[in-house]
């Protein structure tokens, strides 16, 4: 219903007469005659002298005379109408309860009605409608003059109009409007016309609404009445025209507000917007609550008029409406961003219009809009997200075809190049982004299988991303692989053909580089190099490695490779002067390789016949500090080529060094059987004896143990000790000599299938040996390859088990890879303090590798996880300091160095550090870090450094959906503490509607309320 103003004038038109009371001119009722109390108190309720009245009449009532006494009933019943009526108009205490007492003992019809129509009016004055029409309806018109008539009337109808029974009025205001000598003449023209105005009875609204347009009672409100009925009954420019008179008028309205509204929305239909639009700012200036049609109307006037920047802020306002309205404002409020280059708010603003479904085509575009900007500014989930509704929502859409290749675009950032792929497939309209897209995703795939091992399909998909030639740089990286490939396949000519594909097709090398890190020229040469290597052209070779040395200028760690490289293919030739020539060269450079090279030229030396020269370098191998890699080696070299020489007690020191005094027994077993031999060449079976039962007993694990058991029993046979090995073999708990062909077949069955790589054939006959020998000879390596099946089918719980099995046992040849696999499965399923334990084992028996990079980023790591934060922060620094550590340790070690600081409240420190990790090849690593980074920076209150944090955090962390969604309630709390409340509502809204994390969900779901409450606190925006 219209605004009405219900009683606002009522005093001054209805007239009501003012309440008389005798004063000087009362009458003396002590000298009136005692025969005439009843015709006394009638004449001075008549005259409405009801206080002296009613007092008479009390009196009266009160007498004990003969005379009152005798007074017939009628005359005692006029006496308590006279006192009731009396009552009720002097607003005496309990009037009320004595006029409906009086009423209810009133027999004379007359008498009855006229209380009633009394107690009517008293409670109309009281504002007591529903009290009032009761007693008017009770009253009637029978005993009322004309006058009482027609306020009866009025009245009645008023109060029927109050209590919003408007039917009933009606026909009462309808009778009054036209009783042109009555008081309410132009009340009831003012009423019926609100009514009928109401109604959209237009005419009859202006017909009555004249009559009182210029009475000072209604000439403030009707004039605003009378404009706006001629703009809806059309006649817009009448309206105007009467609006602007009212406008300018010396008195204003009381609609003097409503009536530049009403200016506006004439202007704003006739889309006359630059006459409108002062009209709406006054409007809009002047009141302190707007509703939402008239806002937009507002809005858009602007919006008309190119105002970009106040069509935004009007149009903001709106964005809680949830019709058809809202929608149309948000997606022109987007577009309005648009025009002045804000696309993060028109990102927000469409995404507000496209989760409103009441325009189809308007959510449609929306929608595709929503994930246009998304994808521009790097905020891949929104976009794969509203991709997806758009697809799902809308199948046959227009934009079907820049969706479906949009997101095959977001899929290749999380290696969803198959689902990509099955996408492109129904894309019927191919732009240059297709072709792009459509040559990124097959590579992707292709590199995936790759990866996987399916080389056939991998060379499949490169063929295919190589027959869309829209990046040279995807093209160069095809080449690469299928010349991977095609060596892996033993495809010699192939690969050497691709490779030089790579190396001559145009494309930034750098940028190649970026797409894969082992794509480079040198790279490339080393294949060609390789592939020639296995077809015997060893000088085609040399120059593949010679050329890769020289594409290495600057890589000096790929440049020395390459000269090690060429060496070997000289080598190869047989050309072992120049090999030697070359080694040397190498050993002069001094680099890592440089022990490499004097174990080749010792083995050089050797085949020249020269092992005395050959255990020189040997020598000097094994005993250079700090320890060299070859060392051991260079150890067993000298022991074999001593054997070979025939000097066995020489060979037999070098040999004890191996498995006594090494920290390292990776050549323990080994060297004991070269003891044992060498003890028998020496006529000593005992010491023989011992050496191979040492490799039994202490070497559980190791693949020599079935030739020292072999061994054993030989020399005991040949001694005539049968009974010696049997005990050994009972001592052992290991089958019995008979049964070790039968055992021996178990474990190579399950041998076999692990080396096909039928993990879970070799499963089932692993389990199958240690169900018939737990502690068999092989029951180390059955646990150790049993864990290994479990591991590659990704049942690490099981794989654990396992692994744990062997580590229960001495420490052995699969102990250390057993830790390191058990440890980093601890770790991925969050069992930080038995990560924790397991690496400390490492540390404790890995000998000299006990300050191996893996075991101290384990330690670093668990640790952290375990809150031993200094422990964390100590591994770190020793991972940094150490000159060995590689790229992705030392991004490891500084990243828990700032997680160490940060957990300790040292944030300053700690963001100077996650500043060196923001950029980090570990994508993990990075987005996290770059989330700390603005997360501290919003603690601190630098708010525009915290928003260019957040915001690169999703720009470049697609895939890493906690770090993404957690940066976003960053931006959020910033725009937040900017008062940006409909930015900060539209991405909190987006995080609770697409965030795949339970508790971010909720955390963005909680702050959304709180901002809309922030929201409407400071909008004009009327909730109606």
């Amino acid at each position: 219903m219209k605004f009405i103003p219900l009683k606002s004038a009522l005093c001054i038109a209805t007239g009501f007469t003012t309440l008389v009371q005798v004063a000087s001119a009362q009458v003396n009722i002590s000298q009136a005659p005692h025969n005439k109390p009843p015709a006394l108190s009638w004449e001075l309720y008549r005259q409405e002298h009801y206080a002296v009245s009613g007092q008479t009449a009390a009196d009266g009532l009160t007498k004990q005379d003969r005379t009152v006494a005798s007074q017939n009933a009628s005359a005692a019943e006029k006496e308590k109408f006279v006192v009731a009526a009396s009552a009720v108009n002097t607003d005496a205490k309990d009037a009320a309860h004595i006029a409906e007492n009086t009423l209810n003992s009133l027999v004379n019809p007359s008498l009855h009605q006229r209380l009633a129509y009394n107690l009517a009016k008293y409670y109309f004055r009281k504002d007591k409608f529903a009290d009032a029409i009761r007693y008017y309806e009770q009253a009637g018109v029978n005993n009322l003059d004309n006058d009482e008539v027609g306020d009866q009337k009025f009245e009645l109808a008023y109060c029927y109009f109050n209590n919003q029974q408007f039917d009933k009025a009606r026909p009462l205001f309808s009778y009054i409007k036209d009783l042109k000598d009555t008081r309410y003449y132009m009340a009831g023209n003012y009423y019926y016309g609100l009514l009928c105005y109401n109604e959209n009875k237009y005419n009859d609204a202006l017909r009555s609404f004249y009559v009182v347009k210029n009475e000072k009672e209604y000439k403030s409100y009707v004039p605003y009445y009378i404009a706006e009925i001629w703009y809806f009954k059309g006649d817009r420019a009448h309206a105007l025209s009467l609006t602007d008179s009212l406008i300018s008028a010396k008195d204003k309205s009381f609609y003097h507000k409503e009536l530049h509204l009403l200016a506006a929305q004439c202007l704003f239909e006739s889309q006359e917007y630059a006459r409108a639009r002062p009209y709406f700012e006054y409007y809009y200036k002047n009141v302190s609550k707007i509703n939402k049609a008239d806002l937009y109307k507002m809005a858009y006037t602007y919006y008309r008029l190119s105002e970009w920047n106040n069509a935004t802020d009007k149009f903001k306002m709106l964005s809680n409406a949830q019709d058809s309205l809202g929608q149309t404002s948000m997606y022109l409020l987007g577009d309005c961003y648009l025009k002045t280059d804000n696309r993060q708010s028109a990102r927000n603003a469409f995404g507000l219009c496209a989760d409103m479904n009441y325009n189809k085509a308007q959510q449609e575009a929306a929608m595709i809009l929503y994930a246009r900007l998304s994808y521009e500014s790097g905020k891949d989930d929104e976009a794969l997200r509203m991709v997806n509704l758009l697809l799902n929502n809308y199948p046959d859409s227009k934009y079907a075809d820049e969706a479906r290749t949009l997101k095959s675009d977001l899929l290749l950032k999380t290696n969803q190049y198959e689902e990509a792929i099955k996408l492109l497939q129904h894309v019927q309209s191919k732009d240059e982004h297709f072709s792009l897209v459509n040559q990124k995703t097959n590579y992707g795939f292709a590199v995936q299988q790759y990866k996987k091992g399916d080389l056939k399909k991998a060379d499949e998909y490169f063929a295919k991303s190589l027959a869309t030639a829209a990046s040279p740089e995807y093209e160069r990286a095809a080449y690469f692989w299928r010349g991977e490939i095609a060596y892996h396949d033993k495809r010699y000519s192939d690969a050497i053909t691709y490779s030089q594909n790579f190396i001559s097709r145009t494309g930034n090398i750098q940028v190649v580089e970026k797409i894969s890190p082992h794509a480079t020229v040198p790279h490339a040469y080393v294949n060609m190099g390789y592939a020639a290597m296995e077809t015997g052209n060893y000088v085609a070779a040399q120059d593949f490695f010679s050329q890769a040395r020289l594409s290495a200028s600057g890589d000096r760690r790929s440049e020395a490779a390459a000269t090690v490289l060429e060496a070997d293919a000289v080598f190869l030739q047989k050309n072992y002067a120049k090999a030697l020539t070359q080694y040397e060269k190498i050993l002069a450079a001094g680099g890592a390789d440089a022990d490499y090279a004097r174990f080749q030229k010792a083995v050089i030396m050797g085949l020249l016949g020269r092992n005395s020269e050959k255990l020189t370098q040997m020598q000097e191998i094994s005993r250079a500090k700090p320890a060299s890699a070859y060392a051991l080696n260079a150890r067993y070299e000298i022991a074999v080529t001593q054997i070979e020489m025939e000097s066995y007690k020489a060979s037999l020191s070098s040999l004890r060094y191996l498995y006594d005094s090494a920290t390292d027994k990776s050549y323990a077993s080994k060297a004991l059987m070269k003891a044992g031999f060498a003890w028998q060449q020496l006529n000593d079976n005992n010491n023989a004896i011992a050496a191979y039962r040492r490799v039994v007993t202490e070497h559980p694990g190791a693949e020599e143990r079935f030739g020292a058991l072999e061994a054993l029993k030989g020399l005991y046979i040949q001694a005539n000790q049968p009974g010696k090995y049997a005990q050994l073999l009972s001592e052992m708990n290991l089958p019995s000599g008979d049964s070790t062909a039968i055992e021996s077949a178990y474990y190579a069955a399950g041998e076999s299938q692990y080396a096909a790589g039928r993990w879970q054939d070799a499963r089932q006959a692993f389990s199958d040996y240690l169900l018939h020998y737990p502690h068999g000879i092989s029951a180390v390596k059955a646990h150790y390859y049993l864990a290994e099946c479990y591991f590659k089918q990704k049942k690490y719980a099981e794989a654990r088990e396992h692994y744990n099995a062997v580590l229960e046992t001495p420490w052995n040849d699969f102990s250390e890879n057993s830790a390191r696999q058990s440890a980093a499965i601890a770790l991925d399923m969050k069992e930080y303090d038995d990560a924790y334990q397991l690496y400390k084992s490492l540390h404790t028996n890995s000998a000299e590798n006990s300050g191996s990079e893996y075991i101290y980023r384990g330690l670093m790591k668990s640790a952290f996880h375990t809150a031993r934060y200094a422990e964390a922060g100590m591994f770190a620094d020793t991972l940094l300091t150490d000159v060995t550590t590689t790229a992705d340790g030392m991004t490891e070690a500084k990243f828990y160095t700032a997680r160490s600081l940060e957990e300790t409240g040292k944030a300053d420190d700690a963001l100077t550090a996650y500043e060196e990790t923001a950029g980090a090849r570990n994508g993990e690593i990075a987005a996290e870090s770059r989330y700390h980074i603005s997360a501290i920076l919003l603690q601190k209150g630098k708010l525009k450094e915290a928003e260019k944090a957040a915001n690169e955090t999703i720009k470049l962390s697609a895939g890493y959906s906690r770090w993404v969604d957690r940066s976003y309630l960053v931006l959020a709390d910033i725009l937040i503490k900017q008062k940006e409340y409909f930015d900060a509502r539209s991405l909190l809204q987006g995080i609770a509607k697409g965030s795949k994390i339970p508790e971010l969900k909720q955390e963005a779901a909680r702050r959304l309320e709180e901002v809309k409450k922030l929201e409407k606190q400071q909008s004009k925006l009327s909730e109606d």
